[in-house]
């Protein structure tokens, strides 16, 4: 990676619709060179584009983190099993107190109490869980890259 990747990949991180033409710019490259750098860290998994919702405009109110003990034996089959219910949009495999975190919406406090005591509920080898809602959302994008520590080369 270049210092002009870094600059590309964090002008994209802070607007992922950042045009070619400000690419360009930031770079110091041609637009038509920044289509082409794009395409290539697209095509080898570095960079790839993931789009965010305003999930309470759709009717989902109640955000959720649910943070849940499986038995050491059953945690991928656990995890396997939650990503795909629609009311889950992150697990992972943790360590601690418990061993399972997961961001859950719902539309409103009835589906996320039929959600954790029906499907959730329902899956085998969960000894334990505990929901901690979310208030307010703070922020909601994210970036690989700290854009205010960038620091590019001379």
């Amino acid at each position: 990676m270049s210092p002009a990747d870094e600059a590309m990949l964090a002008l994209l991180g802070r607007d992922g619709r950042a045009p070619y033409a400000q690419l360009a710019a930031e770079t110091g490259w041609t637009a038509p060179r920044v289509a082409r750098r794009m395409a290539e860290l697209t095509a080898a998994g570095v960079l790839y584009f993931d789009v965010d919702f305003a999930i309470e405009r759709m009717g989902y109110g109640v955000r959720g983190a649910p943070w849940l003990r499986a038995r050491p034996a059953d945690l991928d089959a656990v995890g396997r099993a939650m990503a795909t219910h629609p009311e889950i949009v992150f697990v992972a495999a943790t360590t601690g107190p418990s061993n399972m975190f997961a961001s859950i919406i719902c539309r409103d406090t009835a589906d996320l109490y039929r959600y954790v005591t029906g499907r959730l509920g329902a899956l085998d080898g969960i000894t334990g869980l505990e929901v901690t809602p979310s208030l307010r959302v703070l922020k909601q994008a994210q970036t690989l890259l700290d854009t205010d520590r960038i620091t590019l080369a001379p």
